[in-house]
């Protein structure tokens, strides 16, 4: 299954990534905040797929 995010998906991502990767940077030293950040996004999106029924900020 190829998941999309609609366009406030995207925004939602943009607009809070920054402030939560910047705290984690500044308060967890030794995290790899690049790891971390990038196995979130693959961790929402299977979610999704595991629980269609949640559906995205547009339903």
């Amino acid at each position: 299954m190829n998941m999309k995010n609609t366009i406030c998906e995207k925004l939602m991502w943009s607009a809070m990534t920054p402030a939560i990767f910047k705290y984690i940077a500044a308060n967890c030293k030794n995290t790899d905040t690049f790891r971390v950040k990038k196995k979130s996004r693959k961790n929402f999106k299977d979610m999704l797929a595991r629980t269609p029924d949640i559906g995205g900020f547009t339903k």
